[in-house]
């Protein structure tokens, strides 16, 4: 259930457009389609080193009102970019639970 208190975290999401240009080429670029409050209920992460390359993998758990959110959007949270890994909707409640990670960059 959510509490209008806890919405302490701003979300902005993005949604990823394809426009061609004038040689009929794709650019996929990213436009700012909801910026929410959120309320975060966990955060898990690891450091792993790879080939001699070092990745973190943060993930976390938000809850907030349903919107019709996509897997393809992408998540800014405090200067960072993150994919959507899981959606979870509860129309009961109006609510929906969104799983985030850390994109590599």
């Amino acid at each position: 259930m959510i509490i209008a208190g806890n919405l302490k975290y701003t979300l902005t999401f993005q949604e990823l457009t394809l426009t061609k240009d004038s040689y009929g080429a794709e650019t996929s670029t990213y436009k700012d389609k909801y910026v929410l409050k959120a309320e975060k209920l966990k955060s898990t992460g690891n450091l792993t080193v790879q080939n001699m390359e070092i990745f973190d993998s943060n993930r976390m758990s938000f809850r907030l009102y349903n919107r019709p959110i996509k897997n393809n959007f992408r998540v800014i949270f405090s200067g960072q970019k993150y994919n959507i890994t899981d959606i979870d909707v509860n129309q009961f409640n109006n609510e929906m639970i969104v799983e985030i990670e850390l994109i590599n960059e």
